[in-house]
């Protein structure tokens, strides 16, 4: 077939649209705690009970000294960094066990903080050696040193976050770096010293929306928020004054955002807190009940290959990018159609030139065929992030 007459195919699936209800299906709400060495979780508004999932008789090789921090999750297991052990781990989504240790000192790794889980892939970053990594969900990749940041004079990197083809970090003198995905290309700073409030600073957690940057400064009590393209300028969210019940000590540590909501532990006062992503307020202290809160994680529905704590249309496309946990695969394709409109009766309604494809299952596999066909030629799919 010639090459123009197969054109208007590509375009009509490239301007296919979904009709649907966004569905709030996020779960619960995991976090980890470097004084109980714990990994522990809550439902995510609040109404408890707070249950342990891990706990140091659950390590392999029983180490003296643990502490758990940046925490990630996908389908299947929780994912976790360890800065004492050197190692990274995974357990079950469920708590069941047993713990794996994927990776440890003798791979390269070093001190580990931040952790973020796409495509089959674990990214952390190694706090005192200054470097991005990146190994497989399963262990058996070798470790690869995406970003050496030695001589980049842009603080230590703390905690990091995807969004679409790149890496977000926080370098914990006051900056907010960017770099690929791949590592392939220049580390970008989006916003440095000079574009914080206030005066020292030290940034830890970090977290994305696909509009916004959002992180914290533990040295000023502060979560911010600037452009994810770095252009504008910082604003304030919230400060100290927010916290409710004005405690004396403070210390915003790992957020995430879920939705139109930011939460995020705060170590002062052994809190986990939520708010409105806009800064409006107010702030809501949603657990008290563990003694030194680090990072966090949202568990959202099975399918919600974006983490915005839905599965929804935007997670079909998230899967086409190659944004699920198993790249282009049907099994993912099943789970987000098994979880797409979990909780509404509603289900996928597909509009291809103004004919309605109303049932699931069949309007899923012509568009799995057709978009693998396709997908190349279509330039809105391929650019969507």
């Amino acid at each position: 077939m010639p090459r123009h007459s197969r054109l208007p195919i590509a375009l009509t699936f490239c301007i296919m649209t979904f009709t649907f209800a966004r569905t709030a299906l996020a779960v619960d709400i995991i976090w980890s705690d470097s004084n109980t060495d714990q990994i522990l979780r809550a439902p995510l508004d609040g109404s408890g009970p707070v249950v342990e999932l891990y706990g140091s008789s659950d390590y392999p090789g029983a180490p003296s000294a643990l502490s758990p921090r940046d925490v990630a999750v996908d389908g299947d297991y929780i994912y976790w960094a360890d800065f004492s052990t050197d190692q990274i781990l995974r357990g079950p989504l469920d708590g069941s066990g047993p713990v794996t240790a994927l990776y440890d000192s003798l791979d390269g790794v070093s001190s580990a903080h931040g952790l973020a889980v796409q495509g089959g892939f674990l990214y952390w970053t190694a706090f005192p050696n200054e470097l991005i990594q990146r190994g497989s969900i399963d262990g058996t990749a070798p470790v690869v040193d995406l970003f050496d940041l030695v001589d980049d004079d842009l603080g230590k990197p703390y905690d990091l976050a995807i969004d679409g083809d790149f890496l977000y970090w926080t370098g914990i003198t006051g900056h907010i770096l960017r770099g690929p995905l791949d590592g392939s290309g220049a580390v970008v700073e989006l916003f440095g010293v000079a574009d914080l409030p206030g005066g020292s600073h030290y940034l830890r957690g970090i977290a994305t929306d696909g509009e916004y940057v959002y992180w914290t400064d533990t040295a000023s009590d502060q979560i911010l928020r600037g452009a994810i393209d770095g252009s504008g300028s910082v604003i304030e969210l919230y400060n100290a004054a927010d916290h409710p019940g004005s405690p004396t000590n403070i210390s915003a540590y790992g957020i995430v955002a879920n939705d139109d909501f930011l939460y995020w532990t705060d170590g002062g006062s052994d809190s986990i807190l939520m708010a409105p992503a806009d800064g409006s307020g107010p702030v809501t202290q949603l657990y008290t009940a563990s003694p030194f809160p680090n990072f966090l994680v949202i568990r959202d529905s099975a399918g919600d290959f974006d983490k915005n704590g839905d599965t929804d249309g935007n997670d079909f496309l998230a899967w086409l990018r190659g944004d699920s946990p198993n790249p282009l695969s049907a099994s993912d394709l099943a789970e987000w159609q098994a979880n797409y409109g979990a909780e509404s009766s509603l289900g996928v309604s597909l509009l291809v030139n103004g004919v309605t494809i109303p049932e699931p299952t069949s309007g899923l596999l012509l568009v799995f065929a057709m978009f693998t066909a396709f997908a190349r030629q279509c330039p809105v799919l391929a650019q969507h992030h």
